[in-house]
């Protein structure tokens, strides 16, 4: 079985008589919502923003984009889907059919924020034509790890073993998006403030961490970090060290008001601080 949409993927296949049947999970099969036009009137259709056929005449257009559109076998033949047609078969009953329905521009990246920074920067990438439907995006080559995911806005965390490179974005059925820079950096201090909610985080005092723990994971992953800057405030959480020798201190030691001020407050859940080995004196 292969570019097939199964409800619970692969374990939600039952073999009659497993002896004398097996199976052979395929590429490009999926499990998401297939988002038919209406399936409590056999309207098998897949909704699409571009347009799909309405079985009373015509073309509609809908507010999502079936993710089966344009995910079917890329070796199948294509050429009586209407234009536009992606230059890819439809999943569904109607693929390769003139009632398939229409394909939707590629992924398109207006931007990427921050365009550098650290292994484990918070990026927004914001554009259009995602997908309803979670892909991947790539950033110097490394899948990043995906936080939240519309057809318009992405949220994502650059990951460990992350070189410079472009950021791509690729939608579930394998269409990508513009290439767009992004530079890995290597500081030797990393900020913090919990009043940054934009969910842009690099470390920089224009973009800092919103949790010490984060300004503490770049400093893990990146050997260049030692110090960890935090702006006042009450941070509600917990911070594990993870065994490494980093610094965090307030924007200002020396200032008994300042340090009053900059609170690591565990809220009674664990240990609000965890060191291991390999921490020093200076820590915190």
């Amino acid at each position: 079985m292969q570019y097939s949409n199964v409800r619970l993927g692969e374990v939600g296949i039952s073999l009659d008589d497993a002896q004398s049947c097996t199976l052979t999970w395929g590429d490009g099969n999926i499990d998401v919502d297939p988002r038919f036009a209406n399936p409590s009137i056999n309207d098998y259709h897949l909704k699409s923003q571009a347009g799909r056929r309405d079985p009373a005449g015509g073309w509609v257009t809908d507010g999502v984009t079936s993710p089966c559109v344009d995910a079917g076998d890329p070796a199948s033949d294509y050429a009586s889907e209407p234009l536009p047609n992606g230059s890819r078969i439809n999943m569904g009953a109607y693929g390769n059919t003139a009632q398939a329905s229409k394909s939707v521009p590629d992924p398109e990246v207006a931007s990427a924020m921050p365009p550098s920074g650290p292994i484990t920067t918070y990026m927004k990438i914001q554009g259009s034509w995602f997908g309803v439907a979670e892909g991947t995006v790539e950033i110097g080559g490394t899948d990043a790890r995906i936080l939240s995911w519309t057809d318009t806005e992405i949220r994502c965390r650059v990951e460990p073993g992350t070189t410079s490179g472009v950021v791509v974005v690729r939608r579930l059925n394998g269409v990508e998006s513009n290439p767009v820079p992004f530079t890995v950096t290597s500081p030797e201090i990393v900020y913090v403030d919990d009043d940054n909610t934009s969910g842009i985080e690099n470390g920089t005092q224009t973009w800092p961490f919103s949790k010490v723990q984060r300004g503490v994971d770049a400093a893990v992953e990146t050997a260049s970090i030692h110090t960890v800057i935090a702006a006042r405030g009450t941070y509600a959480e917990n911070v594990d060290f993870r065994g490494e020798d980093i610094t965090v201190r307030s924007t200002d030691p020396d200032d008994p008001a300042v340090v009053a001020d900059t609170i690591i407050d565990g809220n009674q859940t664990g240990s609000t601080v965890t060191f291991n080995s390999g921490e020093g004196a200076d820590s915190i």
